[in-house]
């Protein structure tokens, strides 16, 4: 109950948000499979990538809210998605995610106890100092403003998603090797750990499979998930006598799982980014990212949709590689500890440090065209945060009185949720969110390109047509490779009856990016009224081939079909 009023203290005005220009239309509210689903549609999504991801069960999961979303007219936007819907699910899911972390955390506790001989083996119950720990830890993942960008932003709903089960798969396979190397039945360790009985299966290798299941839907949520494994390594060798064959035995399978979609998510994406960074630069961007993320984890200050953080930007700061070695020496001192001590939190460091891996540019990604880093990038690896948070809880009841801790953790907990709530607030509309983006930010950023383009999409919403011009161009002068910018501005010239200057954006666009659909449905369209009907219908049979779901493509198709007879 706790963890759910946390949940809602922190990001309760969430259903209460709108979708905003940041992605949202690229992924849910536009997105014809999800504004208009079908059997069909859903199906495009397993066969075939959609935007450079592939993520099926996201979309499936999308589509699943959009009836329930419907508004009975369109609104500003020109959708009929009601916002509240999605954004309620990403506020549910959230704090599934923070329940289930509890229930991993009792399984830590406990695995802990009995490691350090604490635990009586007289099939007692936790005391109330474990279940308290494990809460702090849960809270801590629940209201963390790191947490803002994913909860509040319905497209980050493929992060919350992907975590539910990762996070799930992960209890599972630790309570697989818990009662496997305790030799504990499901009675006695329900009773010991504190898990409901009711999540326990009572033959144990059912939790080995549920985890294969659960990590097949945290891949197919978010490739990202490709971190489980390595993550599930660093918990799994909390275990008692844990060898590394062992260890192989159990995260394995995992890590079969998860290959293919690594490179499928390398070859959808590849081609695609457009930064190459020298491989002898990229321990430093991943050393510096960690280093941003662990800053920004104990002062979560100046929180950004969008960081002035490309790799060349990251590079180019003073003292740079000093920084990327900062995490190294804490893995140091940590794997110090762990080894004189048998101290857990070299192996919480390692878990959180594999949360973050595929983001961290030792492969180069789509997104670090603009930043090596994003709050949401770091969604995941909050549940390592959390645990931690969780030992050095139960560690500090041991040394102090309870009542001092617990007071000093509830005032940790109100503080963050009061951040968390300010952060959060930022994404309630395009506008306060894309202005807030700019304040953080070099007025002269290439990053800027893209806050630019959302800002000009608004207004051209608004019918501000010289506005959106003026923001599209400035968005063109940072960043000149931006398809989405030249076709929005090919439409405003089309509205303004300059074919000319449309037919010049609408090309550029699908040269830019020859899959871009609706750049190729447009520029047909502009070709057709000058009467260039043969290079028209090559567009408009392009774009029905890209997306066979826009049907003002394949309307237009059979009319300029119909017209060259």
């Amino acid at each position: 109950m706790a963890i759910a009023i946390g949940a809602l203290a922190a990001f309760g005005a969430v259903p209460r948000f709108d979708f905003v220009d940041w992605d949202d239309g690229l992924h849910v509210y536009k997105n014809p499979g999800v504004a208009a689903p079908s059997v069909a549609a859903i199906a495009r999504f397993w066969r075939a990538p959609y935007e450079y991801l592939y993520m099926p069960v996201t979309y499936t999961a999308w589509a699943a809210l959009s009836p329930v979303a419907r508004l009975p007219r369109p609104d500003a936007r020109g959708t009929t998605l009601n916002p509240a819907v999605f954004h309620t699910a990403n506020l549910v899911t959230h704090a599934l995610s923070a329940l289930i972390l509890f229930h991993v955390l009792l399984v830590l506790l406990w695995v802990e106890a009995r490691r350090e001989g604490r635990e009586p083996v007289s099939r007692g119950p936790p005391d109330a100092r474990t279940v308290a720990a494990a809460g702090f830890g849960a809270l801590v993942f629940a209201v963390h403003p790191l947490q803002a960008e994913a909860v509040a932003w319905v497209t980050g709903f493929k992060d919350v998603l992907s975590a539910l089960f990762g996070l799930a798969a992960l209890f599972h396979l630790l309570v697989y090797a818990a009662r496997q190397r305790g030799g504990v039945s499901r009675v006695a360790f329900a009773a010991e750990s504190g898990i409901p009985r009711a999540l326990l299966f009572q033959r144990v290798a059912m939790h080995y499979g549920a985890s294969l299941v659960l990590l097949a839907l945290a891949l197919l949520s978010k490739p990202a998930a490709v971190a489980l494994p390595f993550m599930a390594a660093a918990l799994v060798a909390l275990m008692p006598s844990m060898s590394l064959r062992r260890e192989i035995r159990y995260v394995g399978p995992w890590l079969v799982l998860a290959a293919p979609v690594a490179l499928l998510a390398r070859h959808i994406q590849g081609p695609t980014t457009q930064v190459v960074v020298p491989l002898a630069a990229r321990p430093v961007i991943a050393g510096d990212a960690i280093a941003f993320y662990l800053a920004k984890l104990i002062a979560p200050s100046r929180l950004s949709p969008i960081y002035d953080h490309a790799p060349s930007v990251a590079l180019a700061r003073p003292h740079v590689a000093w920084i990327a070695t900062l995490p190294l020496l804490l893995g140091a001192v940590l794997a110090y500890f762990g080894w004189r001590r048998r101290s857990p939190y070299i192996h919480l460091y390692a878990a959180f440090i594999a949360a973050l891996v595929p983001v961290l540019g030792f492969v180069p990604f789509l997104y670090q065209q603009y930043s090596t880093v994003a709050d949401h990038y770091a969604y995941l690896a909050m549940a390592a945060a959390g645990a931690a948070a969780a030992f050095a809880t139960a560690a500090a009841m041991r040394l102090a009185q309870t009542a001092i801790v617990v007071t000093v953790t509830v005032m940790l907990i109100a503080s963050a949720c009061v951040v968390a709530n300010v952060q959060a607030s930022r994404w309630r509309t395009s506008v306060v969110l894309l202005d807030y983006a700019l304040s953080t930010r070099p007025a002269n950023s290439p990053g800027n390109a893209k806050i630019y383009f959302n800002l000009g999409n608004v207004k051209m919403r608004e019918g501000k047509l010289p506005e959106a011009v003026e923001l599209f161009h400035r968005s063109i002068a940072l960043d000149p490779s931006l398809a989405r910018v030249r076709n929005n501005l090919g439409t405003i010239y089309a509205q303004q009856g300059d074919l000319t200057g449309a037919t010049r954006e609408f090309a550029e666009a699908v040269r830019l990016d020859s899959t871009f659909a609706e750049a190729h449905n447009n520029l047909g369209q502009a070709l057709a009224i000058q009467g260039r009907m043969a290079e028209a219908i090559v567009h408009f049979r392009r774009a029905v081939a890209l997306a066979p779901t826009l049907a003002d493509a394949r309307a237009n198709l059979d009319e300029a079909l119909r017209e060259a007879k």
